[in-house]
């Protein structure tokens, strides 16, 4: 097993790592790292927890981050993340913990993390998240604190958040592309 944490360095884009292969857990938190997350950071495929949090990172979330299969831990927390969650975050089946929490992500919180049956912890709290909490997989057991902070998201009531309102019908073409994606089967995750 190769552990490595790394203190005095100023940007994440300067630090090559791409040498280590065997590395299994990478722990940068709380370095004052700026700049982007390097693109290239779903070749560090071996690595099964990631913690890059309290550090001044901003950007989006590269989408290779996805080719990391084997991940269980990541976080980002408190650092200057921008843009949407990937979707691609549902490919992360065996995650156990997902802290994005203090960024400036906007958006929706992806439907694909229903599909993360092993998450054992997930925040997402104080950034700019709007729209329905999913509630389906393992999502269905976290509370107000996992979304607190996030002005603009509406959901089931036991998460002191707004209802969701629904849009009215308008015409028939609406109501039938209602039922054709109500008729058509649906892949559940199984968690």
């Amino acid at each position: 097993m190769v552990t490595t944490t790394i203190g005095g360095l100023k940007e994440l884009q300067r630090l090559s790592l791409s040498g280590l292969n065997d590395l299994l857990i990478l722990n940068l938190s709380s370095n004052s790292l700026s700049g982007p997350l390097p693109i290239d950071i779903g070749k560090w495929k071996v690595v099964n927890s990631m913690d890059l949090s309290n550090n001044q990172l901003l950007g989006d979330i590269p989408i290779r981050i996805a080719y990391l299969k084997d991940r269980i831990y990541f976080s980002l927390s408190n650092n200057r993340i921008t843009d949407s969650i990937p979707e691609s975050f549902g490919d992360l089946l065996s995650l156990e913990s997902l802290d994005l929490s203090r960024n400036n992500l906007s958006g929706e919180i992806p439907l694909s993390l229903e599909k993360l049956c092993y998450l054992k912890y997930f925040n997402v709290s104080f950034n700019r998240l709007q729209g329905e909490i999913p509630d389906g997989g393992s999502l269905e057991s976290y509370s107000i604190e996992s979304f607190k902070g996030n002005e603009a998201l509406c959901g089931a009531p036991q998460l002191h958040v707004p209802s969701c309102k629904t849009k009215p019908l308008r015409n028939s073409k609406s109501r039938t592309k209602l039922i054709m994606h109500v008729a058509l089967p649906v892949e559940v995750a199984n968690c």
